[in-house]
């Protein structure tokens, strides 16, 4: 079976994605930060800091799941609205 846009929804890869050099640089800084922060941690801080990090990325991945299904409901609408005729509209 070739590759139709359903399945490419349901089989994204990291490498799928278009990596901006602005993201590269985000995802750098926060690895730095988190590093610098890490290492003046206790054993039992850094446990609860890798709590709260796990949280926050759970977090970002639900709100970026729903704006995406958001996103992909209204992007339906709008080209079912190109394919739905209202008769009275043209007159």
């Amino acid at each position: 079976m070739s590759d139709n846009a359903l399945k490419k929804i349901y089989n994204v890869t990291y490498e799928d994605l278009k990596v901006t050099k602005e993201y590269r640089n985000m995802l750098e800084k926060a690895d730095y930060e988190y590093n610098r922060v890490a290492e003046t941690l206790s054993q039992e801080q850094l446990e609860n800091f890798e709590k709260f990090d796990d949280a926050t990325f759970d977090l970002s991945a639900e709100t970026a799941r729903m704006y995406f299904e958001y996103g992909f409901k209204l992007g339906l609408r709008l080209s079912a609205e190109c394919f739905i005729c209202d008769e009275t509209a043209e007159n």
